[in-house]
């Protein structure tokens, strides 16, 4: 590619300032049209659409795309209150974890690690009160447990992923059908003896 001192010879087709004797210009070697050197160069090539010399266009990955929210590029840690960026699911000022990029409140922050705490917790109870009520000798006591825990924690379970509430509410059923079939099985037999 050549570098010629033009005298003046039009504009330069990517900033579109003229090309004066002063300046280093260059002509693209396919469609002729001048450019400042620095121009050519900060573009890499030719911009004149469908030119062979133009640069080729390299498709971000997504992650490479910066993410934004209502237009900020930046959002506030809610356990700390710094700025972080937008997409990030862990704070680098104080180490505070997020579930999504999605901007939340602080409240909402305290609730979802408040619940994450808890969750071990829940877990054992809700196990032991599917045991408990599925289990026909302890299905009574388990039945019951499980109604007053449901009652007391409806606020919670619907906090957390469906398969929980679905677990107690599995366990009431089962343990209630059971008890059902017992006294049932128990009429038929005493009828018949």
């Amino acid at each position: 590619m050549d570098h010629i001192q033009y005298q003046y010879s039009g504009h330069c087709l990517y900033c579109h300032s003229d090309c004066f004797h002063h300046q280093t210009c260059t002509v693209c070697p396919q469609c002729g049209n001048v450019y400042h050197l620095e121009c050519w160069e900060e573009n890499g090539g030719c911009s004149q659409f469908g030119c062979k010399m133009a640069p080729v266009v390299k498709k971000r990955n997504e992650a490479e795309i910066p993410q934004s929210f209502w237009g900020k590029e930046e959002k506030v840690c809610p356990n700390c209150g710094k700025e972080i960026l937008a997409a990030a699911l862990r704070c680098r000022y104080c180490g505070a974890r997020f579930k999504s990029e999605w901007p939340i409140e602080s409240h909402e922050y305290e609730t979802q690690e408040r619940l994450r705490k808890k969750l071990p917790a829940i877990k054992r109870t809700l196990i032991f009160l599917f045991t408990t009520s599925i289990i026909v000798f302890s299905a009574p006591f388990g039945i019951v447990a499980s109604c007053l825990w449901y009652k007391k924690n409806k606020k919670t379970l619907a906090l957390l992923p469906s398969f929980f509430k679905t677990l107690i509410i599995t366990g009431i059923i089962a343990g209630t059908t059971q008890i059902l079939l017992v006294v049932l099985l128990t009429c038929i037999y005493s009828l018949l003896h």
